[in-house]
């Protein structure tokens, strides 16, 4: 259907990996090194004999912080996720939020990664500027207020994943990033209409908090880039299986949800990626 097309390879692979971890039995391996959150590295084992490792944050061992809901990081964790598949860039690593040993908690494939290469290193890599360029428009559509070099992950095949966004979506500006050396750059053409799909989705997702849309509707673009598209209204249930933000509700404010609207309007207007300022818009520690 319109404005949701998906790489049928990839799709179909993240989704039998989410049932995966959505129903697979949980045995606990260790806690990873400097988590804040004492996240947990885990198997998950399917009565098939599929097994993966992944990364269990329960939401019981979340620091309370002053500025993000406390018990929320878990949720803000599926939440990009879903985002990174509704841009069809598939780079946050499949997640879902389940009980587990500890309650409940985000589950997310472990990225095996190429030890010791993180963002500083993949930047020196200029066949990988567009992939960081969409993890970094990425940031600013999720508002994230944590991205260290360490969160950038390249595994042996080459692809380059985003990782630790519990804390995402506030709805006050909190970007907070290694990346600025990237900033003033201008977004190719195809990360625009990814985004601008997203716009269109989360504009109709917004309208739906006070009334439900009518069918055929039509939502009015903020690209200057000439991109059109139909927004049409679906039933529940084909909406649970095809569109990736189903659910986006339960997970972020419908504040949050709609400052994240306006963060893409910018990024769409601008078609540049932001410039840094302060010293406070750095992470700290930055790996």
């Amino acid at each position: 259907f319109e404005g949701l097309e998906v790489s049928v390879d990839a799709a179909r692979s993240f989704y039998q990996t989410e049932r995966l971890l959505a129903s697979g039995h949980i045995s606990p391996i260790g806690t990873l090194k400097r988590s804040s959150n004492k996240a947990l590295l885990v198997s998950v084992a399917a009565g098939d004999g599929n097994l993966l490792e992944a990364v269990y944050k329960p939401a019981a061992f979340e620091r309370p912080l002053w500025d993000f809901e406390h018990r929320t990081l878990y949720k803000r964790e599926l939440a990009a996720y879903k985002v990174s598949c509704a841009l069809r860039w598939w780079i946050v690593p499949p997640t879902v939020t389940r009980d587990g040993p500890y309650g409940v908690g985000s589950l997310q494939v472990f990225v095996d990664a190429v030890a010791g290469r993180t963002y500083f290193e993949i930047r020196r890599d200029p066949t990988k500027e567009i992939d960081l360029a969409r993890i970094f428009a990425f940031d600013v559509v999720v508002n994230n207020a944590d991205r260290k070099a360490g969160h950038c992950l390249q595994t042996r095949d080459g692809k380059v994943w985003s990782v630790d966004h519990g804390t995402c979506f506030h709805e006050d500006y909190k970007l907070r990033t290694v990346m600025w050396d990237m900033g003033g750059r201008t977004l190719e053409p195809e990360i625009l209409e990814d985004l601008e799909r997203l716009w269109k989705r989360l504009d109709s997702l917004e309208r739906s908090f006070g009334r439900k849309p009518a069918m055929g509707s039509t939502v009015d673009s903020p690209s200057k880039h000439g991109l059109r598209f139909s927004a049409r209204s679906l039933s529940s249930h084909r909406e649970g299986q095809l569109d990736p933000l189903h659910g986006l509700k339960e997970l972020l404010s419908e504040a949050e949800i709609r400052a994240m609207r306006k963060r893409l309007q910018v990024l769409l207007s601008s078609g540049l990626l932001p410039s840094g300022g302060s010293d406070a818009d750095f992470p700290w520690p930055v790996i």
